[in-house]
C-alpha cells in the first residue's frame, strides 16, 4: 500500500489526465506505476499532508532539499 499526499500523483494513477502542461511528470508517474504493478500487488491511497502522520512527516523530512547528512542517515535507518 502506497500512501501519498500528492493529489496530482494519485489522480494521475487512478484516473489518468487529459492535461498536457505536466505531461513529462504524468508520463513518468504512469511508467513507474505500470512497472511496479507488473512486479507487485500494490494500491495507492491519498493521505492528508502535514497532518502529523509519522510516516508522512518522515518522508517529507527525507525529501526536503535542506536535509543534512545526519537527517539523511536517519531517513535511511542508519541512526547516528
Amino acid at each position: 500500500m502506497i500512501h501519498s499526499d500528492s493529489r496530482y500523483a494519485v489522480d494521475v494513477i487512478r484516473n489518468g489526465t487529459r492535461g498536457t502542461s505536466n505531461f513529462l511528470t504524468r508520463d513518468f508517474i504512469l511508467h513507474l506505476w505500470k512497472r511496479a504493478r507488473e512486479a507487485h500487488d500494490i494500491r495507492i491511497v491519498l493521505v492528508r499532508g502535514h497532518n502529523k502522520d509519522v510516516g508522512n512527516e518522515l518522508v517529507d523530512k527525507c525529501a526536503g532539499g535542506g536535509a543534512d547528512m545526519d537527517d539523511e542517515a536517519a531517513c535511511l535507518g542508519r541512526g547516528r
